[in-house]
């Protein structure tokens, strides 16, 4: 046999090997799970003052629940899945325009996402998400507080891995994009200040399936 044969060969049984179903890894049915995360917050500010926009950033971490549930058809996996964390990071500038300090405390993220992968290499399952993110905030301009929840979207993709029928590992890269918020008379001059919220997630998470 050739060696270009021979490579056929090995690379066709190769490829049947990633995309073989394993049965004793099932992927359907309910989970639960913790995840940490490495996130780095950006929050671009503007004002009816005319003041130039201004952005801020930070990096800080979280630490969170997730629970969910997919439906497996062959090697193809879709799922719905919540998770909440608490946060660290609060992206803050000082000394722009009227306002000694401008910052936002993420203080906890909230998200509702569908899930589809693929099994493949019999094991593994790489996915890609949307859906919706919520997170708690505390703004802070000069000596006022204000406190919301803001709404977004939230999209990634990942990397399961089922080290046995119950325990999984995963490996996931996410953003979640929010809506701007207005801040209002925040000042003797009632200036209004408009921030725009973004993360982006690296995670760990680690799975237990029922």
């Amino acid at each position: 046999m050739t060696t270009r044969k021979t490579a056929t060969v090995a690379g066709t049984a190769l490829l049947a090997s990633l995309f073989s179903l394993n049965a004793s890894a099932a992927w359907d049915g309910l989970y639960i799970g913790a995840s940490f995360a490495w996130v780095d917050a950006d929050e671009d500010w503007t004002s009816d003052e005319n003041d130039d926009p201004i952005s801020a950033s930070d990096s800080g971490s979280a630490l969170g629940i997730l629970w969910g549930y997919n439906f497996q058809k062959d090697q193809l996996v879709i799922g719905v899945e919540a998770d909440i964390a608490a946060t660290s990071a609060d992206p803050g500038v000082s000394d722009w325009g009227s306002a000694d300090f401008i910052g936002t405390d993420l203080e906890a993220v909230a998200r509702l996402r569908t899930r589809v992968g693929f099994v493949i290499a019999q094991d593994f399952l790489p996915f890609v998400s949307l859906g919706v993110a919520l997170a708690q905030t505390e703004t802070s301009i000069d000596s006022e507080r204000f406190d919301s929840v803001r709404t977004g979207l939230s999209y990634g993709f990942g990397v399961e891995w089922a080290a046995s029928d119950s325990l999984r590992a995963r490996f996931e890269v996410s953003r979640d994009e929010y809506s701007s918020e207005g801040f209002g008379s925040y000042n003797a001059l009632s200036d209004s200040a408009f921030g725009s919220l973004d993360t982006e997630n690296v995670s760990l998470g680690f799975i237990y399936a029922f």
